[in-house]
């Protein structure tokens, strides 16, 4: 007797148990739960202290990324509440080039409005006025 006749019915077992396993993996039956405060886990996405986000990746280099920091100041103070607006160094910082890899940017500035679990919910390029920003807040009803 050979071993593929003595172990074929198990090796027949463990393939379907790896196929069903590959599906319900895809299907997102199996979630990672973790504490963010003792995380292992690569943190992938950036997860907002507020209701939402917005997060300019840009860098300390590039003139419009410069000029649009008062911008984004004025915000701050006006919504920081409510908006968790934070720059990301995409070049200069791992955590930057991380978030810019995580979301695709390839564009300085990128400002990526963001929901309270990371998803993005709108995106702009480019230097834009704390009017023109605060619009896009009212756009996505983050603000009245």
């Amino acid at each position: 007797m050979t071993w593929w006749n003595k172990y074929k019915h198990v090796l027949a077992q463990i393939g379907i148990f790896v196929v069903v396993l590959g599906v319900l993996v895809g299907m997102g039956v199996f979630v990672v739960v973790s504490d963010r405060k003792n995380d292992n886990i690569e943190q992938k996405y950036y997860l907002p202290t507020a209701k939402y986000a917005l997060i300019d990746l840009g860098a300390t280099t590039c003139d419009p990324c410069v000029r649009l920091q008062p911008e984004l100041t004025t915000l701050r103070e006006k919504y920081g509440e409510q908006i968790d607006i934070r720059f990301f160094d995409m070049v200069r910082t791992q955590e930057g080039s991380s978030y810019a890899n995580a979301y695709g940017v390839q564009v300085m500035p990128t400002l990526l409005f963001l929901d309270k679990y990371g998803r993005e919910q709108k995106r702009v390029i480019g230097f834009h006025t704390a009017e023109e920003i605060e619009q896009i807040f009212i756009e996505l009803g983050w603000i009245e």
